[in-house]
């Protein structure tokens, strides 16, 4: 849930700082491009761990089968 939670964050947070005019990102305004690729990092965690959890089950299932009886 965490990590859904994540990815929807970091969404609206790049693409307010895409969006903003310089003076409306105040002292940040020099820091536009930093913003946006740590934005990208963190998505990308978020999206790796979304797909650990997700796959977690299935390579679990996928062993037992795989195991001799």
């Amino acid at each position: 849930m965490v990590a859904w939670f994540t990815v929807v964050s970091v969404i609206d947070i790049a693409l307010q700082v895409y969006q903003a005019e310089p003076h409306q990102l105040g002292i940040l305004a020099n820091q536009k491009a930093i913003i946006l690729i740590g934005s990208g990092v963190m998505l990308w965690l978020a999206v790796g761990g979304i797909w650990t959890a997700l796959a977690s089950p299935l390579k679990k299932k996928a062993s037992k089968i795989s195991q001799p009886q």
